[in-house]
């Protein structure tokens, strides 16, 4: 049975993982107002099984590593979706070693191609629910002057955002001003070139700059992609599924695009593929390459004061 896809909202998340007070909401009405500072929306990928396991496995280790609830308030919007790729028997099997873990993934490659089939259809349904969601955040940005809205994705989750903003855009809806952190994103690496799924997608990113040529590409970037040349889960499985390459595996080909900013982590992620518990045999990939994101985080600051004038 395909579970309903859910929004929660966290408050004080440096707290959650201190050990202080936090709050931890289901957001269940879209039209019941709730106010939002400094919103980051989290979108996970495949094999999730409700709001603790992404809590777990994608909110708590990227927050260990970024500390964006270190220095000012902000809010997370958490969303989960039924993302699993195995279910029933198949899926008590998992929970074993590493070795055999790994053992039975490879054993299943034959599949994989109608798994994460099943899971871009599920994330395309996810990404029409959360719609009224994702509308009722871009009103409030609106709305706070300007706020703008950092979302980061993970995997398929990038797929689902993207997916979204497709549909928002072909239906010229108003879409939340953001800045998109896309991690080792399980979509074709030509997703962003002319012709591709979501060329569009990058167009809409790539409005006018208020800065000179020379220093737009570091400081205009509305998209960070994350790539790793070595990712495991994106290197095979999702090559054999689909045939081609994965942009989070070797990024997207040329860079000329100036909303489009590519970081590549080979050196620190390695073989690495997020951290739930199907991939589990590789270290976190977040903890890996925290030093990527404080990096990152430093330059949006920098943005963000040139922006306000101080």
């Amino acid at each position: 049975m395909t579970e309903t896809p859910r929004v929660y909202i966290l408050r004080n998340p440096g707290a959650a993982l201190s050990g202080g007070e936090y709050e931890l909401f289901e957001w269940t009405d879209v039209n019941e107002p709730v106010d939002l500072v400094n919103p980051v929306l989290f979108l996970h990928g495949v094999e999730y099984c409700g709001v603790d396991e992404v809590l777990k496995d994608l909110v708590y280790p990227f927050e260990r590593s970024a500390g964006l609830a270190n220095s000012e308030r902000r809010d997370f919007v958490v969303l989960c979706w039924d993302s699993r790729l195995v279910r029933g028997a198949e899926r008590e099997q998992l929970q074993m070693t590493d070795r055999n873990r790994l053992r039975l993934i490879l054993t299943r490659i034959g599949r994989w191609n109608s798994y994460l089939g099943d899971a871009e259809r599920r994330a395309r349904g996810a990404a029409e629910f959360f719609e009224p969601y994702f509308s009722k955040l871009a009103q409030m940005g609106a709305g706070r002057f300007g706020q703008e809205m950092l979302v980061v994705s993970h995997s398929l989750g990038g797929y689902l955002w993207a997916s979204f903003l497709k549909s928002a855009l072909k239906k010229g809806m108003l879409v939340p001003r953001c800045t998109w952190w896309n991690f080792q994103p399980a979509m074709p690496r030509t997703s962003f070139c002319p012709g591709g799924e979501f060329h569009e997608v990058l167009g809409h990113f790539n409005g006018p700059s208020t800065l000179g040529d020379t220093v737009a590409r570091h400081h205009d970037a509305k998209i960070v992609l994350w790539y790793s040349r070595i990712d495991f889960i994106l290197a095979t499985l999702y090559r054999v599924a689909k045939g081609n390459f994965a942009l989070g595996h070797l990024g997207a080909p040329g860079a000329g695009e100036r909303a489009l900013k590519q970081v590549d982590v080979t050196r620190l992620a390695g073989e690495s593929h997020g951290s739930n518990k199907l991939f589990s045999s590789a270290r976190c990939f977040f903890t890996r390459i925290a030093p990527f994101i404080r990096h990152e985080l430093s330059l949006m600051k920098l943005e963000r004061q040139r922006t306000l004038g101080y």
